[in-house]
């Protein structure tokens, strides 16, 4: 079987493996889809050494240990790359969210053709097509931060970013019928935010503000708002600064760096009662709430997919990242 690793310079290579044999409460899946995430894109930007890619994943199951009971062969399903393991005290006390001992892909690559999970990280999506279930997995993330950001219809919501997270905010904050929804990028120079600040306007956001224009318009930041934060690390003093008094702040964008290491005003936080909730969705419980939002189009997938790259085709891959493509979300595709 095929899979892709990849390291800094967007060194992509094409690796060959056996089909591993499942047993016990093991479900071998045959990838159909895979969604290219910002972590992604970070390693194949930073990584010294090839590293295992892709954890957005749609697959059907092919075949299945002895003791497996949650699946059947023929399923579509997305699978988890981090599911709660179910027996720790955490997760007996229902804090999932907390799992030390989570179910993983075990350095496998989600960019494959095949993988071999626990059951336990398979979750049935039977109406979904595998382009539509590769959104799962970050729908998830927007869902996280949407919720932690208390929106309400009488708050506006301020979200940090264009990517494709933030603009999965965008569409689920107007479904929560946030009363405003604000976006904050970093001008249009490039195809690539054009085409993001496009699709934030179709998805329901009322304004796209140029991060560098902020200062001249305090008066937005007056009141409570919710604000999510999908930009990086480096933005968050500034996404707190501005936020008003009574505001919720979730940042959930990182950097694997030093950059990550910013300055905070605790004096202001206290002082004007500015709560700042960082959120990780690894374990997430909320798949099925996912697919049911997908489902019904109020995450509407087909306006976040703009490239499908099959596989092998790693000059593809390559060109879509490295150049200024209209991209907003990619996905890895097997033929």
């Amino acid at each position: 079987m095929k899979y892709l690793q990849g390291k800094r310079n967007f060194d992509l290579v094409v690796c060959e493996s056996d089909i591993p044999v499942p047993v016990n409460n093991q479900v071998l899946v045959k990838v159909l889809a895979c969604g290219i995430c910002g972590t992604d894109l970070h390693y194949l930007r930073s990584r010294e050494e090839y590293t295992p890619l892709g954890h957005e994943i749609s697959a059907i199951v092919v075949s299945q240990g002895n003791a497996v009971t949650k699946v059947s062969v023929g399923d579509m399903v997305v699978v988890e790359d981090a599911a709660p393991c179910g027996h720790c005290t955490y997760c007996k006390n229902n804090e999932h969210y907390l799992c030390r001992n989570t179910l993983g892909l075990n350095g496998q690559s989600g960019m494959g053709e095949y993988i071999l999970v626990h059951e336990n990280n398979l979750v049935l999506c039977k109406n979904l097509t595998r382009e539509q279930a590769t959104f799962v997995e970050p729908a998830a993330v927007a869902l996280t931060a949407c919720m932690n950001a208390q929106i309400r219809e009488d708050r506006p919501l301020i979200i940090w970013g264009v990517g494709p997270l933030a603009l999965m905010c965008v569409a689920i904050g107007k479904y929560y019928h946030a009363e405003k929804i604000i976006c904050i990028s970093h001008g249009k120079s490039t195809l690539r935010s054009r085409k993001r600040i496009e699709a934030a306007y179709e998805l329901g956001a009322t304004e796209v503000m140029d991060a560098r224009t902020l200062e001249s318009k305090r008066d937005l930041w007056s009141n409570a708002n919710s604000v999510i934060v999908s930009s990086p690390p480096s933005t968050v003093p500034d996404a707190v600064r501005l936020s008003g008094y009574g505001s919720m702040i979730v940042p959930f964008g990182v950097a694997f760096d030093d950059s990550s290491k910013v300055t905070l005003d605790i004096d202001d936080m206290i002082l004007n009662k500015k709560r700042l909730i960082p959120v990780l969705t690894e374990p997430s419980s909320l798949f099925p709430r996912c697919i049911r939002l997908i489902e019904e189009g109020i995450i509407p997938t087909e306006k976040l997919l703009t490239h499908q790259i099959y596989l092998t085709d790693t000059d593809h891959f390559r060109s879509v990242y490295q150049k200024d493509e209209a991209v907003i979300k990619g996905i890895i595709v097997n033929e």
